[in-house]
Formats: structure tokens, sequence, C-alpha cells
């Protein structure tokens, strides 16, 4: 098996890195920035006093997490199905670069893109607190943990849409990750779900649909973070582990597909 080049990989996330850019992920920002202030405006009005700032930073921090969802969802799954029009992925993966390689680029440059995403919603809207006065009153440490945490969420988001643009073309890619995005945080309430059911068959299929999504509920933090409160470090660690193992499951899956499939 030859050995994967950084180098490689490198190149081809800088790529994608490139392309999603041009492909006007700038106006995600700029449409979520003119709903922010929207909001930020509107809220005081209909909130009660004493629970403004946690609503509207729950905003901030939901907000950033949606922004790095449509990036991966509307851009994202599409990245093999540009390739594939325009024919270029018969030179992509021609030698030395192997299909592993290739993927790994896609993801990586994905990620980047969804985190520097999130990261810029996450700034945007902390900066759009300034005026309000809450931001004096805001953990900092709970605010960075939550971060972190959807930033990996993110990066396993990307894996996901990769792996369904793999499988399929990019519409219904795109809907296939969204379906993963809203079960995956539903994963454990259809846990609880099957344990009350009679009927054995569903109790089981709701118990396997609970192994194979990723329970993304995992790595939200933000109703926590609004209260200042986190899990304990142990409770942090296995989280983010998980979140580790799955994304590299998934990379797995993909490139074992990937490496099959004829173009």
């Amino acid at each position: 098996m030859n050995r994967v080049s950084v180098g490689r990989v490198g190149a081809i996330a800088a790529n994608v890195v490139r392309e999603q850019w041009r492909a006007k992920v700038s106006y995600f920002l700029a449409a979520y920035g003119l709903v922010l202030v929207l909001a930020l405006a509107l809220l005081p009005e209909i909130a009660a006093g004493n629970t403004t700032g946690k609503i509207l930073l729950d905003i901030v921090l939901a907000g950033a997490s949606l922004m790095g969802l449509a990036v991966a969802v509307f851009t994202g799954t599409r990245l093999l199905d540009r390739e594939i029009e325009r024919r270029t992925i018969l030179l992509s993966i021609a030698k030395p670069l192997s299909r592993t390689e290739f993927i790994l680029g896609k993801h990586l440059g994905l990620s980047v893109v969804l985190i520097v995403v999130a990261l810029a919603a996450t700034g945007m809207g902390l900066v759009a607190l300034l005026p309000t006065g809450q931001v004096e009153n805001l953990d900092w440490e709970a605010i960075g943990v939550t971060t972190i945490f959807a930033l990996v969420e993110l990066v396993l988001l990307a894996a996901i849409a990769l792996l369904f643009s793999v499988i399929t073309n990019g519409i219904l890619a795109s809907g296939l990750t969204l379906a993963v995005y809203f079960m995956g945080h539903l994963s454990q309430d259809l846990l609880t779900i099957g344990v009350q059911l009679d009927t054995p068959w569903l109790r089981r299929l709701t118990e396997i649909l609970y192994i194979i999504l990723p329970d993304l509920e995992r790595l939200n933090l933000k109703n926590l973070a609004v209260y200042g409160i986190l899990p304990d470090v142990g409770t942090l660690g296995l989280n983010a582990l998980y979140g580790a193992g799955y994304t590299v499951i998934v990379l797995c899956l993909t490139t074992f597909i990937f490496a099959r499939r004829e173009f």
C-alpha cells in the first residue's frame, strides 16, 4: 500500500478551500450577519429582561453551527459532482495521487472551510453582542469549550457529507446529510422512545438506529454554555474521542466505497 503524502493531501485541501470560497461561501456569512443584526435588534423587545442575554448567546452559538451545516449541505455535498461534471476527476485520481489521498484532501479542505465559517460567525455574533452590554457576563471558558465541540461536530459533518457525495448525486446527498444531522441530534430521544414501545421489533430498530447514527448531542454543549455549565473533564474527553472516532470510521467507509467506484 502506498504511503499517504501530506503534500498531495494538502494540495487537494487547498484547492477545495479555493473552490468553496468561489462558490460564494462569503455570501452565507453576509446573510448570517444580516439575520443576526435583525435578531439582536428585535429580541430585547419580545423577551423578558433577565433572559435576553442568555437567549442572545444561544442564538450566536446555534447560528454558528447552522452556518457550518448550511455550507456543508449546499456546497460540500457537491464536491465530487463538480469534478465528475467537468471530467476533472479522471485527472485528479491519476497516479501518483491515490484515491485515499483524494478523499483525505477533500475532507481536510471542507473541514477547514466549515471551521473558518463557524469561527467567523461566532466572532460576528460576539461582536454584535457588544452594544447590548452582555459580553462582560459571559462565561468564556464554557463558550470556548462549546465552540471546540461545535467544530468537532462540523468535521464529522464534513465526513458525512463527503460519504454521501461519493454514494449519490448532490441533491440527494444534501438531503441525506440534513437527515443525519437532525436524526443525530434526536438519536437519544429515539432510543428513549424505543424503550417505551411494546413492539419488540420496533424497539430493536430504534436501538440499531441509535448505534448506526452519530449521537451528535454528545458534541452539543450550547444549552449548557448559556448557563456557564460544563460536563466533567472525563465526559468531555470521551465525547471528543467519540466524535473523532466516528469521523475516522466514516472516512474509512468513504475511502472504501470511492476506491471501488468507476468513472
